[in-house]
């Protein structure tokens, strides 16, 4: 799946798919993808987590991040990312 969350990135951002990383990272207990783009960073929430619609309310808040309908929401590191994590229950 990274692969198609690279490819979409880097679809809407304009970038290369070779500048763009994909790692695990550890919020609240809970692990998520980040992806970095050379100018950004994005919080993954797949549509099988059971938070995929928290993520998606919190995104419709502005469009900074972005949405694959269906398959996952990328909420932007600055603002998005850090209220989605705010609302996660203590692991």
């Amino acid at each position: 799946m990274q692969n198609k969350y690279k490819e979409f990135l880097a679809s809407e951002r304009g970038e290369s798919i070779y500048d763009i990383d994909v790692r695990i990272k550890n919020f609240n207990g809970k692990l998520f993808e980040f992806i970095e783009t050379p100018s950004h960073g994005f919080l993954i929430v797949p549509a099988s987590s059971i938070y995929y619609n928290l993520a998606k309310k919190i995104r419709s808040a502005d469009h900074y991040g972005y949405i694959m309908p269906g398959i996952a929401v990328f909420l932007e590191e600055d603002c998005q990312a850090g209220a989605f994590i705010s609302k996660l229950p203590a692991a």
